[in-house]
């Protein structure tokens, strides 16, 4: 999450895969539910904001299931940057169209999304 805050988008997609692969086989869903989180912010960053609005849906899915909270620095410092991103750069169809695609995803499907695109620069 550091690297990614610091805007070192590539080692942070790197980290954060090891890490995502470490959560899904421990099972821990707040952990994963915070990298497919930080993942969709990497993948705003990497101009693909239908990516990272599914990937959002598919956070937002999971922290709803588990009747969680997001923490407020989380919200302020992943979260608010993001929507900001992604509502200039999709119509509100389009995003509202990809966060439902999101929600809609198994866990698996969810944490291939994201590591599907930790490779990609």
């Amino acid at each position: 999450v550091a690297r990614f805050l610091q805007g070192d988008i590539n080692p942070a997609a790197r980290l954060l895969t090891e890490s995502l692969n470490l959560f899904h086989a421990m099972n821990n869903i707040w952990f994963i539910a915070g990298c497919l989180e930080v993942f969709a912010g990497i993948a705003g960053a990497r101009h693909q904001p239908q990516r990272a609005a599914q990937l959002l849906g598919a956070h937002d899915r999971l922290v709803e299931v588990m009747g969680a909270k997001i923490p407020v620095f989380w919200e302020r410092a992943i979260r608010q940057p993001l929507l900001t991103r992604l509502h200039a750069e999709l119509d509100e169809a389009t995003f509202n169209a990809a966060c439902a695609d999101g929600q809609q995803m198994t866990l698996d499907e969810a944490i291939q999304l994201a590591l599907d695109q930790s490779s990609t620069a």
